[in-house]
């Protein structure tokens, strides 16, 4: 199994972040999201659905703060990938 982990603050953002992750052959199979209540849910779900990825969800009590301490992040996804795609 191999992992991944994207952010951004925005559908937009999270295409970008998902595509640059699948750069090097990865292909994730489930995603774990964790969604601000306040981003669009089902437009974060059809970027990851689009490409194959199922998707177990949560919502949060706030945004995630990254290593920094600094920038707030109201989507986190962490990818995962069987038979070490």
């Amino acid at each position: 199994m191999k992992a991944k982990s994207i952010k951004g603050r925005t559908r937009d953002e999270i295409q970008i972040a998902l595509r640059q992750s699948m750069n090097d052959g990865f292909k994730p199979t489930l995603a774990i999201v964790f969604l601000s209540v306040s981003q669009d849910r089902k437009a974060v779900c059809k970027v990851l659905s689009d490409v194959g990825i199922k998707i177990f969800g949560a919502t949060t009590n706030g945004e995630f703060i990254d290593e920094c301490g600094r920038c707030q992040w109201p989507v986190c996804s962490r990818m995962l990938s069987w038979g070490g795609r």
